[in-house]
Order: C-alpha cells, then structure tokens, then sequence
C-alpha cells in the first residue's frame, strides 16, 4: 500500500475541484467549441492560479495569492454564469475521468522511483527552485545556488506547483512527484479535450480523435525504438539497418537493436548528434521537474484560445480583438515566466493562425483602416486575390508585433530581473539533421501529416502536372546542395499545409502541421548560442517539445480522419488516375482531365468523391470495383494505423518493465535515495529544511567535473553524489552552488563566488569573517566534499563559528558573531 497515498488523492481532487470550478469561465471563453472549453478548464485554472500568484505574490507570497486566485475564478464563473454560458459537465466529467487516469498512472510512474538524484538530468535544478519557492514569502525568490540575488530563470510552473504545496499543506517532498503527476494528467486530458472539440467541428469521432491525440502526447515515442526491434527481429536485420545508415548503438553501446535486454530509455531521446530529442514520455518517466514540461498544459491551453479565435465568427469583432490582443498576450506573458521558450512558439502560432483564420487579420483593425487597407487591396480587381494573400501575413506579423510586445509588459517585471546575463546570439547552423536519423524522430508524424494532407488538395492531372514534379524534382536538388535534406520533408508540409487552407480544404489540424513543420525547419537554419549547451542542443531540446505537441494534437484529427475514410479516396485515385492519364498520353491517346481529376475547383468533399467514383479505373473496372477496392484499402489503411500505434507504444513498454525492475517499496519522497544512501547527510538536509525564513548558507561549490554528480576525466566520483545538496534539499540559498548559476548570473560573478567560498572554508578568521558578513551568511555546512575538497582545520577552530547541528561526520556551523564592516572592507 502506498504510505503516500493520502497526499495523492488530495491533489487529485484539488485538480479536479479547480477545474470544475473554472468550468463556467472556460464556457465563457471558449463558447464554440464543442465542449464549450471543458476540456481546457483545468490548464484555465492553472493558468488563473499561476497568474495571480505571480502577480500578488510579489506582495504576500503563499496562501494570500492562492485564495485571491481561487475568487477570481470563482467570480468569473458565477458571472459567467449569470450571463447564461452553457456548461456542459458531462464532457467535463469524461475529461476528468481521463485526467484521473493519466494521473494515477504516472502516480504509480513516480512511486516506484521518486528519488531527486543528481546525475541524469535537471532534478537538483527543479528541486532546489521548488523548495525556494516553498519558503519564500515573496517573489521573485531568491536563487539557492546564488545567495542574496533573485532567480533568473524561468520559475512559472514550479510557482504553480508550490502554490499547490502550500494550498494542501504538501511538503516540497512529496509536492515535487504530484506535480509532474498533475502536469502529465493535465497536458493529455488537455489534448483529449482540445482535440475532440476540433473533431466535432470537422464532423469527426470526437472520442477517437481525443485518444490518439491523448496517445501521441501522453505514450507515443519516436521510430527509434520500433526500428531497432526490426532489426534484432528480422533475418539479417541489422546489416540492412547499417546499409541505410540507421544508428544501432548509442555512444558506442549496444541498444535493442542487439536484444531486448540491451535496451535502454535514454537510448530513444539522443538520436540526431550534437541535439536533445526528448519526447513527452520520456521526460515524465525520467522524472524532471523542468520548465520544458510544466509549460506544456498552458501551451495547450494557448493553442485553444488561438482555436477559440479562429472559431469565431468575422463579424464578432469584440471577441476576436479580446481573444487576440488580451488573452493571447497574457497567455504568451505567462509562458515566458514558465518557459521562456514557449514565448517565441506562441507568436509565431499566432502569427499563422491571425494570417490563416477565415477572417482576415485587417479585420481586427478599426472599421477606418480596415477599410483603407480594403481599398488599397482595390476590391473587385482582377489582382486582388494575390495581393490578399500577400497581404494577410505581413499584416498578421504586424499585430504579432503588438500581441509581443503587450505580452512582454504584461510580465515586465520578468523580462527586466528574470532575464539571465551572459551574451546569446542568433547563429546560423552549420552541421544540420542527418535524414535517416531525422526521419527516425519525426517520421510518424510525417507520415500521418502527408497522409492527411494528401487527401485534402486536389490532385487531378490538371494541377499534378509536370511543373509540381519539376518544382518537387529542384527543392530535392537544392536540399542536396545545401546538405539539408530535412526540408525535403518538412517545406512540403509548410507549402500544401498553407495552400489547402486557403483553398478552404485544410482546418485548424492543418494549421497545427505547419505550425510544427515550420519550427522544425527554422531550428535546421537558426539556434540560440549561449552558455546552456553547445551548439544547437538546448534550441532542438526546448523547440522539439513544442513541435511534439502541435502534431500530437493534429495527429489525432489527422489518423481520425483517415480511419473515417474522408477524402481519401479522392487522393489516391487521383493521383493514380495521373499515372494513367500520363500513360495514355505517351501511347497518343487522350483522356478527359475534368473527369479524370475527380475533383473540381473549389468543389465539396461530397462532389470530390462522386466524381471519384464516376472514374473508370486502367483496367476497365466499374464503380463496384472501387468499392471493393476502398473496402480492402479501409482494412489495409486500419491495419497500418494500428501497427503504427503498436509499434510508437513498445518504448513504453520496454521503458515501464525497466523503471519498475527490481523496485519494492512505493514511496512519493523525493528524499528517498538520499535517506537511504547517506543518512548523515539526509539528516543535516533536513535539519537546515526546518529552518525558519531563508538564512543564507555557505557549502562547497560544484565544481565543473562533477556538475550532475558524475564522475571527472579520471573515472573519480565526487565523494558525494549529493553536490550542492545542502541548498538543493532545503532551499536555503548558498554562496555558490552548480555552475548553472554562471550560465544565469554570468561566468565572473560566478567565480569570484567560488573564490569566496574558498576562503571561508581554508582563510584566516579575518577573511572568513568578511566573507560571511558581506553575504549575511547564516549557517556553513560541512560534509563529504567539503572535508576532501579544502583544508578545514582554520576554519573548525574558528571561534565565532558554533557547531548547531551535528550527523556523523556531518556538521553544520552557525555563525555567531558579525564582523564590524570597517573591519572586513580590508580583507575584500
């Protein structure tokens, strides 16, 4: 039985309660979908929860700013409801059944290993922010591994986790697995919701659209895994791989691609070199806490206010102006202050949905310069068409300006204290994606969106013609040249993505494959250089999270739609009628193109395929021909979605049998490890954990060699894994702690830190004095690291230093005495 399991359930129905209590206001919100924004209310009430408490936090962190959350939404909702807003709680309530389910499970995820542990990713990052948060009684917090300055990082989502600590009287412990737990439920009800509230609109199984969606989000992995069974499976398998240059080894060691015992989760997630290929699953199994993660509920909420926008009518001119110049904004403000990352994905989303909508971006302009630039477009001209599609990007990049900018004052306070020093750079990128291993992490999707977008152009004889081959035959070309073959797959996405849409064949899903396909693309020509990574490996990391999502939701209207059979048909036969027609041609025959086509300009779905139907195939077969043949397509189109299903689970299978091989006890604390490898040190963690306030502290440094508690160039471990964990388990800030902090606070200040730890632990009285008056140190721990990292005997004998606590070998030092600042300006 899990001895933890009191603080699950209660979170569980805080989530639940919170979303039902924001039901009304998504109503409001969202009053043309489907299920009137149901399946958003809970990433609503985040959001809500998240927002007022960075603002009033800033006052009275804590309780204070949950409960004025909790009354907005309750205010909006009975207002909301006053006004007559439909609420439908059936669809909340076969949201909530997903949410729960998805939150038991990674529950059940996080209880076999909750331990935060340093090596293997952010864990020691997230946490050491989480219990800053914790602690604080304003905002921003202080940095535990920069004592006395504020955070600069992005902190949104664990504001909102701690909030959700404070509010059900969680110790950070535990807070930390709940929260994933709730991001993880959060972000699939969220796309179960949001998805088949699009399928509704295209007249689409709502349930199924959802559960793929839910799928892809919440279970699907990359090719990588499925690929490399086939090769273990299949005779002869791995040399075939090889010839085609699939990657059957991971830094030199073997993958499942030699057995399934060879297999390892990271192997799935480091496919493409020199980049980070995460995907959603992975990062929920390995268990951080990280930025990239907490920001994806309200990225999908984002794309559901952009799809609200795109819903309404041309004449509500009020809502949309509300829903792009307010709420956009707000949502783009706030992501910032969760993921910096996401800020530039949202206006580019933006971009393309103000560009793309039925209504056109000057429409949200006043009545006098729509009218201008409507007259200036000259209504009725034979080239008006063209310069309306010039125009309504470059517009859109206008107001994207103004949705940008509002969202950057809305959190200025962010923006001017948050923002890390140290210099960034947009560079070029000069080693680009390999295609196969490209293809191996973006490959089901592509699939999906060119099947999907396939059916949606009409591809009569009469537009496949030999200029489009041309035209495909010198983007090929040109790829080559320029080694950046990975634009053959995704420019074509952009380009017919774009096209059907404005031929009106292509909806909201359409919009979310381009938006994808268009990310991708940019990160092949175009990273951020900075301190955080080499390269390109933190730009593909944080964009490729964003690109997962989009597709994941389009996926589902995409597979759904094509298990429905919708337009399908038109496709195939059509280009296979192409085939014929150019066969025909060669021997001097003709063929009528207008039937051949099957489908007319601008012509239904419905007209699209009667006139398929109406074909008569190469081999002079009827129409009852067709439907025995679309009948054994269905099948065959059915068994290819379900293999492809199979096949993106079996990473999470093999992944889940891995995490929970050899594990017993079931545990939420995120102390488990710790407690159970070196007590000692547990417990002086614990003892500067109860604390009161935030008294400063001093530990030793991380030093490079040993960030993530790995091992240097000689195969040394440090002699705690625990590096910096006195700041990381508390939340107490010290002087200097991971070398993150010089990314963040710059590599001087940094160092000149490191400097002055030095000093207190191996200076004279006098130098240590000043140290430890300058930065209000109140405690200095000493532990494993310390005692084989510097000589301590100056600094035990040191009178004004009064042993407070004693574990083992573990000892935490409080200072007594103050030295007189006179005194220590000598020693600086």
């Amino acid at each position: 039985m899990l001895p933890d399991g009191g603080y699950a359930f209660a979170w569980l129905l805080v989530f639940l309660a919170l979303g039902a209590l924001s039901v009304p206001v998504a109503g409001a919100v969202f009053p043309r979908l489907g299920d009137r924004g149901a399946g958003l209310a809970i990433p609503l009430a985040l959001t809500t929860i998240g927002v007022v408490g960075y603002w009033v936090g800033r006052l009275a962190f804590g309780l204070p700013a949950v409960g004025i959350a909790l009354l907005v939404l309750a205010g909006g909702s009975i207002t909301a409801i006053r006004r007559g807003v439909t609420v439908d709680w059936r669809r909340y309530a076969e949201v909530a059944t997903v949410f729960a389910a998805a939150f038991v499970f990674l529950i059940g995820v996080r209880a076999v290993d909750p331990s935060v542990v340093a090596i293997g990713g952010e864990k020691y990052l997230d946490y050491g922010l989480l219990n800053s948060l914790s602690r604080t009684d304003s905002i921003p917090p202080e940095d535990p591994w920069f004592a006395g300055e504020r955070v600069r990082y992005y902190y949104g989502g664990h504001l909102v986790a701690a909030l959700l600590g404070r509010l059900t009287l969680t110790p950070p412990a535990y807070t930390y697995s709940l929260a994933l737990a709730g991001t993880y439920a959060t972000v699939v009800s969220a796309a179960y919701g949001l998805t088949g509230a699009i399928a509704d609109d295209r007249d689409l199984s709502r349930v199924r659209a959802g559960l793929v969606a839910a799928f892809f989000v919440g279970v699907a992995s990359n090719l990588v895994t499925p690929v490399r069974v086939l090769a273990w499976l299949l005779p002869g398998g791995r040399s075939l791989a090889d010839a085609f240059g699939l990657p059957l080894t991971r830094n030199g060691t073997e993958t499942v691609a030699f057995g399934l015992d060879a297999f390892g989760y990271w192997d799935a997630s480091r496919v493409i070199p020199g980049t980070i290929n995460e995907f959603p699953l992975f990062a929920f199994l390995n268990g951080d806490l990280h930025a990239h993660m907490l920001s994806l509920p309200f990225l999908v909420l984002a794309v559901g206010v952009l799809y609200s926008y795109w819903r309404t009518p041309v004449g509500e001119r009020r809502r949309r102006r509300l829903l792009a110049f307010v709420a956009t904004p707000v949502l783009a403000g706030w992501l910032a202050v969760v993921n910096t990352w996401d800020f530039p994905t949202v206006l580019g989303l933006t971009w393309l949905a103000l560009a793309l909508a039925p209504a056109t971006p000057w429409s949200l302009l006043p009545r006098r310069l729509e009218n201008a630039v409507d007259r200036r477009l000259e209504r009725g001209s034979p080239g008006r068409s063209l310069s309306v599609e010039v125009a309504r990007p470059l517009v859109a990049a206008g107001l994207v300006g103004i949705v940008g900018f509002t969202g950057v004052l809305f959190v200025l306070p962010f923006f001017t204290g948050a923002a890390s020093t140290g210099g960034r750079t947009i560079a070029f990128v000069t080693d680009r994606s390999e295609p196969v291993r490209f293809l191996l992490v973006h490959g089901a999707f592509l699939l999906v969106a060119c099947r999907y977008l396939l059916s949606r152009i009409d591809t009569g004889p009469e537009t496949l013609d030999d200029a489009t081959i041309g035209l495909t035959a010198l983007l090929v070309a040109m790829c080559w040249l320029f080694e950046a073959l990975a634009f053959v797959f995704v420019v074509p996405i952009v380009a017919v993505g774009w096209y059907v849409i404005r031929r009106g064949r292509g909806g909201y899903e359409t919009l979310l494959f381009v938006a994808g396909a268009g990310l991708v693309a940019t990160v092949e020509v175009l990273y951020l250089s900075e301190q955080a990574g080499p390269g390109r490996l933190n730009t593909v990391f944080k964009t490729y999270v964003h690109v997962w999502v989009f597709w994941s939701l389009a996926a589902g209207i995409g597979i759904a739609s094509i298990l429905e059979g919708r337009s399908w048909p038109v496709a195939a036969r059509a280009a296979g009628e192409y085939v014929r027609v150019r066969t025909a041609s060669v021997a001097g025959t003709t063929t009528n193109p207008t039937t051949a086509a099957g489908v007319g300009d601008g012509g239904s779905d419905e007209d699209a395929n009667a006139n398929a139907d109406a074909v008569t195939g190469a081999d002079g077969g009827s129409r009852t021909h067709d439907s025995d043949a679309d009948t054994a397509s269905s099948t065959r189109t059915i068994a290819l979605v379900l293999v492809l299903l199979a096949g993106l689970s079996l990473y999470g299978g093999l992944a889940l049998a891995e995490h929970v091989d050899g594990r017993d006890a079931l545990s939420l604390d995120a102390r488990e490890e710790i407690r159970a490898t070196a007590p000692d040190e547990a417990g002086a963690f614990d003892w500067l954990a109860d604390r009161e306030g935030q008294p400063r502290i001093v530990e030793a440094p991380t030093p490079p060699r040993h960030t993530y508690g790995s091992t240097d160039a000689s195969g040394s471990p440090p002699p705690s894994r625990a590096v910096s964990g006195a700041s990381t388990f508390s939340g107490l800030p010290t002087l200097a702690g991971w070398t993150h902090a010089a990314d963040y606070h710059g590599e001087d200040l940094y160092w000149e830190r490191v400097d002055d730890a030095e000093t207190v632990f191996e200076g004279s009285d006098e130098e240590r004095a000043a140290v430890l008056a300058e930065y209000e140190i109140g405690y200095v721990y000493v532990g494993p690291n310390e005692r084989a990292w510097y000589e301590l005997a100056d600094l035990e004998g040191d009178p004004t230093l009064e042993v407070a606590a004693e574990f083992g070998e573990v000892r935490i030092y409080e200072v007594e005495v103050e030295a007189d600042p006179e005194e220590t300006s000598r020693y600086r």
